[in-house]
């Protein structure tokens, strides 16, 4: 995440596009509770559920935390959007293949994402389409600005000699965007667990979340790979400021993620995005009351 952090990607560097796919999805939302668009989800629960969405006001939900983003100090990088376990691979070194430094490997990393992803920036991208493996990867395109039919800005690298042991797969949704919501975003994500094979086809576990120390683990070697200095001081101001950036962009990440579950209930890919949906906002709502009683 840190190398991602530190690209270059040209293109408008301004953090419009969280704010641009959730007010495109707002629009579609009301046709989808007043129950005039037929769904494809089943769901136990489904009245109580709907009630929860007409009471739910994500105009002025978004219109509340964006005034406190506005009035703050947050840093905008190139983001993934997405950085879950599921993009996320290891690759293991064939047979007679020399084992790379880790600078070696981010290296070739950054060569291989600055060549692809400016491909499909300029128009000309060579990736070939793949099949989407996870439930995410459906309409609405969630980022105009890129080639959004490719599962990887790094498949046509996939078969170099020097492609990097760390694979970060699934682009797109990437865009400038807060580093604050990058962060809080791959946190959240140890809450959630997608492998349950049964309706709705994930887990959600709270208490999974990482410690104040494994935050603070993770921040520490992010800043030095953002950096690009094994070295680098990280004061505990630095450290703090990160920190709070990832509690106050949590909320963010839940109220993106519900609305795009609610928009996404008419897709024909077996998942409970009602379900899921329901349980982002309620942890929006429980942190929300948590940040105005602070």
């Amino acid at each position: 995440m840190g190398e991602i952090h530190s690209l270059n990607i040209p293109m408008s560097k301004e953090p419009d596009w969280i704010w641009n796919c959730m007010q495109r999805w707002v629009s579609g939302l009301e046709s989808i509770v007043n129950g005039s668009v037929q769904t494809n989800q089943k769901s136990s629960v489904l009245k109580k559920q709907m009630e929860l969405m007409r009471t739910f006001d994500y105009v002025q939900e978004m219109a509340w935390i964006r005034s406190i983003i506005d009035e703050g100090d947050y840093p905008v990088v190139f983001c993934h959007n997405d950085l879950q376990e599921g993009n996320i691979l290891m690759r293991q070194p064939s047979a007679g293949q020399n084992e790379r430094t880790p600078r070696e490997s981010i290296s070739s990393l950054r060569s291989n994402f600055d060549e692809t992803l400016g491909d499909s920036l300029d128009g000309n991208s060579n990736i070939s389409d793949t099949e989407t493996h996870k439930s995410r990867s459906v309409s609405p395109s969630p980022c105009p600005e890129l080639d959004t039919t490719n599962d990887s800005a790094l498949d046509s690298s996939f078969m170099a000699d020097n492609e990097p042991d760390l694979i970060i797969i699934d682009f797109e949704y990437c865009a400038y965007n807060y580093r604050g919501y990058d962060l809080a975003n791959h946190f959240i994500e140890w809450t959630f667990d997608y492998t349950n094979p049964q309706f709705p086809y994930f887990y959600h576990n709270s208490s999974n979340c990482a410690t104040v120390q494994q935050r603070r683990d993770f921040i520490v070697n992010y800043l030095k790979k953002f950096h690009d200095d094994e070295n680098y001081n990280i004061t505990g101001q630095e450290l703090m400021k990160v920190d709070a950036e990832i509690q106050f962009f949590t909320m963010l990440s839940h109220l993106f993620w519900s609305l795009w579950s609610v928009i996404n209930v008419t897709s024909a890919i077996e998942f409970g995005y009602w379900e899921y949906g329901i349980a982002r906002i309620l942890e929006y709502q429980k942190l929300k009351a948590a940040y105005q009683a602070n």
